[in-house]
């Protein structure tokens, strides 16, 4: 009988471990899809801008940006914008104007109501 118990703990444990890597495994992978799903929303210029060697060591640099929202921007979406970072400046329609820390740009893009987000151009002085 005490054969029996610990093989069936044993067995137990085994499928505990099992269960336990299964579960560790879809959580990795769910994180990996939202994070490319983010990513996504990035114009390339954006995304090679974030990757380049002058803004990596500052997370607090502010970065220029053109974004599009699936909406248009209200009050309370402009709100929602700047409570996760963004100081939003321009707003027309379904666009806006903003300048974003580095770091918060995950975030801003990870918003539901965000479609795109793009590198704003710089602006040239007036000859």
């Amino acid at each position: 009988m005490v054969l029996v118990f610990s093989e069936i703990k044993e067995l137990f444990m085994k499928k505990s471990v099992i269960v336990g890597i299964l579960i560790a495994i879809l959580v990795f992978s769910f994180s990996c899809k939202k994070e490319s799903t983010v990513k996504s929303k990035y114009d390339p210029t954006l995304r090679h801008y974030l990757e380049s060697q002058q803004i990596q060591a500052t997370p607090e640099k502010l970065v220029p940006i053109i974004g599009t929202c699936f909406i248009e921007i209200t009050d309370s979406l402009r709100s929602v914008l700047e409570k996760n970072g963004a100081r939003v400046g321009t707003t027309r329609g379904k666009f806006f104007t903003a300048d974003i820390p580095k770091s918060k740009i995950n975030k801003i893009a990870s918003l539901a109501e965000v479609r795109y987000l793009q590198l704003a151009p710089k602006a040239k002085p007036a000859n």
